[in-house]
């Protein structure tokens, strides 16, 4: 089998190009008997010759997330070429907060350049979204509980995030006089949520009460979260965050924190934590359904100051052997989610939309 993994050209969306488009092709590749290739969304929409070389090859093409504009157009093309199209998805956009810029451009059409002009996209994504979800042989998503939300558009399976394990180093760092390193890794409008659930107040405390604590906050965007909780010496913010920095950043993490409240995140994916499992760090994480499976690999708090300070001081004080625990069975699990051993599964879903449009 050939696959073309087509991807939004916007750097910002690196992270889950990454995992939904480049990991999944490179284990494509390295299985030896199928074939992947990876182009941007400009490539397919324009016809380039890069597309049609690797389209004309392709037995499924997996359209990532951008399902609007030209690429529509880009979508019959192909249809009419008797080539099988997945949509391939990872967030819940039609939980999107109503006031953020996201929501906006989604159902709203409204979208900045990045020379801060205002451009109007009719109709708005999200109806072109739909149209393109009825339109195409299949549709993947990285959860269960996003499978349910879009049942009805279309025939839909998941593929759950795997990890390419051969990028991640885990290291034995040295302790000096008890300092760690509190880390977190999103988007800026995430750090919201760290303020809603009581992380941030509860952080603020362990850094008042443990001087050589210190916590690196790590933006894929720019910063806008006004915080007086943000500005102290013993938190660090890094903006703009590449792959290449995010994982030299997870080799000086020593306890990981991922707090959710919303729907929206009870639909993500278990991608960071699969590389703190890999990398051996202890991390804390909000209770949320998506982790329950593995809540006997790391620690689950309630979303308040208290109980965040509770577990902050616990991990804390119990470090040692937290971080002795993260290099057995944690570890063991987060191996098993390499992309090497499960990508048969994908595979084994798009043999599935292909026989479903033959049959």
């Amino acid at each position: 089998m050939i696959v073309t993994f087509v991807y939004p050209a916007e750097s910002e969306n690196w992270e889950s190009i990454e995992w939904r488009c480049h990991v999944p092709a490179a284990a494509i590749n390295r299985t030896g008997v199928h074939k992947a290739n990876v182009i941007t969304d400009i490539d397919f929409s324009y016809n380039s010759d890069e597309c049609i070389t690797t389209c004309l090859e392709s037995d499924v093409i997996v359209i990532y997330k951008k399902i609007y504009g030209r690429v529509i157009s880009a979508i019959h093309h192909w249809q009419a070429r008797d080539k099988i199209i997945v949509v391939d998805f990872d967030e819940a956009f039609q939980l999107l907060d109503h006031e953020s810029d996201q929501y906006k451009f989604w159902f709203e059409g409204i979208q900045y350049t990045k020379d801060h002009n205002l451009k109007y996209i009719s109709p708005a994504p999200m109806t072109q979204f739909k149209w393109g979800l009825k339109l195409v042989d299949g549709i993947t998503v990285s959860s269960d509980r996003l499978a349910d939300d879009w049942m009805s558009f279309n025939e839909i399976g998941v593929i759950h995030d795997y990890i390419n394990v051969d990028s991640y180093i885990a290291v034995n760092k040295k302790r000096k006089n008890g300092d760690l390193i509190f880390g977190w890794h999103g988007k800026n409008l995430m750090l919201e949520t760290m303020l809603q659930a009581g992380t941030l107040e509860a952080l603020n405390v362990i850094l008042d009460t443990f001087p050589d604590i210190t916590a690196r906050f790590y933006v894929d965007d720019q910063l806008v979260l006004d915080s007086a909780l943000l500005k102290r010496e013993q938190i660090l913010i890094i903006e703009d965050v590449t792959k290449s920095i995010w994982l030299e950043a997870l080799t000086e993490i020593d306890i990981g924190i991922l707090p959710l409240i919303s729907n929206f995140d009870q639909r993500k994916s278990l991608r960071t934590v699969l590389e703190y499992l890999v990398m051996k760090i202890p991390w804390l994480a909000s209770q949320n359904s998506i982790y329950y499976d593995i809540e006997s690999y790391g620690q689950l708090v309630l979303n308040t100051k208290a109980e965040w300070e509770q577990k902050l001081k616990e991990i804390i004080h119990n470090y040692d052997i937290h971080k002795s625990n993260a290099a057995q069975e944690p570890f063991l699990f987060g191996l098993g989610k390499s992309a090497d051993e499960n990508i048969h599964r994908s595979i084994n879903l798009y043999k599935k939309f292909i026989a479903a449009k033959w049959r």
